[in-house]
């Protein structure tokens, strides 16, 4: 019960460490009212980067995952980075795999443009506004952007991102090194 979590956490003789999951205000509370030391993190805003030599089959099957195994757990991919060298592939050939979990696509210009041709009457695509690169959605929403390399992939993941949980999807050691640098 939440209510003995207060009680748990004052116990100091025995708890050591706190490690809360949950949402945001499950977090907030424990940390407010925690004795004891604990590893947080207030939100998930995890993003993934494909790459321009990323295997694209396995990048689409790996963002299909990351998206929507379980969408309103914390390291839910919330935005999706595309290198602009492969974007006009593979957004369309990962398009019908979103539509089918009925995926929101909030989208940058470019983004837009690559995915226009999968556009139904049954799955629009939105423009993506500024605060939606901040926000954990824990839903079927996800955001799409297309940059301009790996530098570009982490300037926006440093900017607008949670530092929970990031990947890159590429077969370029020295691409990835960087990124998870």
């Amino acid at each position: 019960e939440r209510e003995a979590v207060p009680a748990l956490l004052s116990l100091t003789q025995y708890v050591d460490l706190c490690m809360p999951r949950g949402g945001e205000s499950l977090i907030r509370a424990v940390t407010d009212c925690s004795k004891v030391p604990v590893i947080k993190h207030y939100k998930g805003v995890c993003h993934v980067f494909v790459d321009a030599d990323a295997d694209l089959k396995m990048a689409a099957e790996i963002v299909f995952n990351a998206k929507c195994q379980r969408p309103a757990v914390c390291n839910a991919m919330e935005t999706l980075l595309v290198d602009q060298a492969v974007a006009a592939t593979f957004l369309p050939q990962l398009a019908p795999k979103l539509a089918e979990k009925k995926v929101e696509l909030r989208c940058d210009p470019a983004s837009r443009a690559a995915l226009a041709s999968c556009e139904t009457e049954h799955w629009k695509l939105k423009t993506a506004s500024e605060q939606d690169w901040f926000t954990e959605y824990n839903d079927y929403i996800l955001n799409v952007r297309v940059v301009d390399g790996v530098s570009a992939a982490i300037n926006h993941t440093n900017y607008y991102g949670s530092a929970h949980s990031d990947s890159i999807v590429t077969r370029n050691e020295a691409r990835a090194k960087q990124f998870l640098a």
